[in-house]
Parts: structure tokens; C-alpha cells; sequence
């Protein structure tokens, strides 16, 4: 018989440990992961704007925390790597 796991407690431990490693960085003052959240804050803004403007053209870009982190490290490479896996994907 299968294990079976509600995903909403994954969810949860996955939250409780990210929380806990942010935590643990600023225990050490490591300024590297605020400048992840930072950049993937920024990077969300920046879809969250290509969004706005690609909905005159019908392009639009998922948001979620790996497109907001691609868009946010890479910049505007970033955003278009993440137009191109739209447009071969769908």
C-alpha cells in the first residue's frame, strides 16, 4: 500500500525550512540570501510589468517564484529565456 502524503504538508515543511535557513543566514550575517529575495522581488515586478505590457500583444509570462527569480538574477535575458520556453512550450 502507497504512502500517501496531503500536499499541503509538504508545503508547509518546505516553508518551515526555507524560514529556518533564512533565519540560520541572518544568524551569520550572510547578506546572500536577502540578495536572492531582493533580486526575485525585483524580478517579480519586472514580470508583473512585462505582463501589463504583453497583454496588448497576447504574451503573457506565468508568475511564480522561479520565473521572478530567473527574471530577477538574469535580468532582461532572463525575461526573454522565459518568452522562448512560452513560446516553445505552448
Amino acid at each position: 500500500m502507497p504512502l500517501q502524503v496531503d500536499i499541503n504538508v509538504i508545503i508547509y515543511v518546505l516553508i518551515i525550512f526555507l524560514l529556518f535557513l533564512f533565519v540560520m543566514a541572518l544568524k551569520e550575517k550572510s547578506l546572500i540570501v536577502i540578495k536572492f529575495v531582493l533580486k526575485t522581488a525585483i524580478g517579480a515586478l519586472i514580470i508583473f510589468a512585462a505582463n501589463i505590457i504583453g497583454q496588448k500583444f497576447n504574451i503573457t509570462i506565468p508568475l511564480n517564484i522561479f520565473t521572478a527569480f530567473c527574471a530577477g538574477v538574469l535580468g532582461i535575458p532572463g525575461i526573454g529565456l522565459i518568452f522562448l520556453l512560452e513560446w516553445a512550450i505552448f
